[in-house]
């Protein structure tokens, strides 16, 4: 058995960030069931 097989390079444009709230951003993610632990984010540093 043969098999012929080409790998091609990806093409994705670049992720702009200029209109993302970081707070907002950081809050989203702790809301999400599969992060770990959000006991650290209690903490008043």
């Amino acid at each position: 058995m043969q098999r012929d097989a080409q790998s091609e390079t990806a093409q994705h444009s670049e992720f702009d960030t200029s209109s993302l709230d970081l707070q907002e951003s950081i809050n989203r993610v702790l809301q999400l069931p599969t992060v770990a632990s959000k006991v650290f984010s209690n903490y008043d540093w």
